[in-house]
C-alpha cells in the first residue's frame, strides 16, 4: 500500500510538472503568435509604404523624362548657338577683308554688309532664344524652391 501511495505521489508530481510545462508552452505559443501578428502588421505597413513610393516614382517619371528631353534640347541649342557664333565671326572677318581689299565691287560690299547685318540680327535672336530657354529651365526650379520655402514656413 505504501508503494501505491508513493507511486501516486510520484504520478501527481509528474502531472503537476507536465501541467506547468504545458502552461509555459502555451504562454510561449501565445507570445510567439502575438509577435507574429506584430510582424505581419509591420510587414503590411512596409508594403503599403513601398506601394506609395512606387506610385510616387511612377508619377515622377514623366517629369524626369521631360527634364531629360529639356536637357538634350538645351545641349542641341547650345551647339547650334556655338556654330552660329562661329559662322558670324567668319562672316565678319570675311566682310572686313572685303572692305579692306582694293578694287572691291560696291555691290559685293553692300551684299556683304547686308549679310553681316542679317547675321547680327540672327545672333541677337539666338541670344534671346538662349535667354528664354534658360528662363524656362529656371522657372520650375524657382517654383519648387518657393513651394519648399512655403512648406517650411508653414
Amino acid at each position: 500500500m505504501e508503494r501505491i501511495e508513493e507511486l501516486q505521489a510520484r504520478l501527481s508530481g509528474a502531472m503537476l510538472r507536465i501541467d506547468a510545462a504545458n502552461g509555459a508552452a502555451l504562454k510561449r505559443v501565445a507570445d510567439l503568435m502575438a509577435a507574429l501578428d506584430a510582424e505581419k502588421a509591420a510587414n503590411e505597413k512596409l508594403r503599403a509604404q513601398i506601394e506609395t513610393l512606387e506610385a510616387d516614382a511612377a508619377a515622377a517619371q514623366p517629369a524626369r523624362d521631360a527634364a531629360e528631353a529639356q536637357s538634350k534640347a538645351m545641349a542641341r541649342l547650345d551647339m547650334d548657338l556655338q556654330r552660329l557664333k562661329m559662322s558670324n565671326d567668319q562672316l565678319r572677318d570675311t566682310s572686313a577683308a572685303l572692305r579692306e581689299a582694293s578694287g572691291a565691287d560696291e555691290t559685293l560690299l553692300n551684299r556683304a554688309m547686308l549679310a553681316e547685318i542679317e547675321s547680327l540680327r540672327a545672333a541677337r535672336a539666338a541670344d534671346a532664344a538662349e535667354a528664354g530657354a534658360l528662363l524656362a529651365r529656371l522657372e520650375p526650379l524657382l517654383a519648387q524652391a518657393d513651394a519648399t520655402e512655403a512648406a517650411e514656413d508653414a
